[in-house]
């Protein structure tokens, strides 16, 4: 088989919306690779900003995260999005209280091809990283996964999928995008060895822009409803929070489980 056939450039979309200022994930991947997705309204703002960086634009219409995934995989049918304030990729496979070890833009953004490319060889459509960038949640066992949730700060998508996004849900298009992926799909890859870390160390739900205009806990609560009409039991309840590992930011947080995982 010709390897250069086989050679994946997937694109590195970056859907952003009022964090001109905040902008981060450039720094992290080459910026020849990346593209910042905002409203046409604010296209301006961010090339003034960071001129030397590839801006499009999308109708202002296209408002919220989930609909703004759609129009991103409308245009690019092969693509990884990135949440905007990413600091950091981790690798995981370190021992406890050994010096952790982050990735450059060329190993991040190799690794982000090479996930793709596994995804397309494994036959599967929908791939990630791992959720945490604490030590103490990686799992050693079992460096990569197959089935269940795909965190949405890093989300791929392949080409030829029967996958969508549902305009309906608005604060938890992840679970959506998942969830659909393992009913038509039942497979996805994900290589819990690497995670990402933001810029505030402890998520996304702290910065201005982006999702602070759209979610509400009333929103949330709703979202969990459309979820567990269309996938039902698959959708629980997030579990507890453990002191310094993992954090219950709400009271609608949720999770995903498939039976045969």
């Amino acid at each position: 088989m010709d390897s250069k056939k086989e050679e994946i450039k997937i694109p590195i979309v970056v859907p952003s919306m009022g964090r001109a200022h905040l902008l981060y994930t450039h720094n992290v991947f080459h910026h020849d690779r990346v593209h910042i997705c905002v409203p046409d309204s604010e296209v301006s703002d961010y090339q003034n900003a960071h001129p030397t960086l590839k801006i499009i634009g999308h109708p202002n219409e296209i408002f919220g995260l989930t609909a703004k995934r759609q129009w991103i995989y409308d245009q690019f049918p092969n693509v990884v999005m990135i949440d905007d304030d990413i600091k950091r990729v981790v690798h995981m496979e370190h021992g406890l209280g050994d010096k952790a070890h982050y990735l450059n833009p060329d190993e991040a953004t190799d690794l982000v091809d090479r996930i793709a490319r596994e995804c397309k060889e494994f036959g599967a459509y929908l791939f990630g990283l791992g959720s945490s960038a604490d030590i103490r949640n990686y799992v050693s066992p079992f460096p990569f996964r197959t089935t269940g949730w795909v965190n949405g700060g890093f989300t791929g998508l392949l080409e030829g999928s029967k996958l969508a996004y549902n305009s309906a849900i608005h604060c938890a298009e992840d679970f959506w995008i998942s969830g659909l992926n393992a009913y038509h799909h039942r497979k996805c890859w994900v290589d819990t060895r690497y995670a990402l870390v933001d810029i505030k160390g402890g998520g996304t739900m702290k910065l201005e822009g982006g999702m602070s205009y759209v979610r509400t806990l009333e929103r949330e609560k709703n979202d969990n409803k459309i979820l567990r009409q269309f996938f039902g039991d698959a959708i629980g309840k997030h579990r507890k929070s453990i002191p310094g590992r993992v954090q219950q930011l709400h009271e609608h947080q949720r999770s995903f489980s498939v039976p045969w995982a």
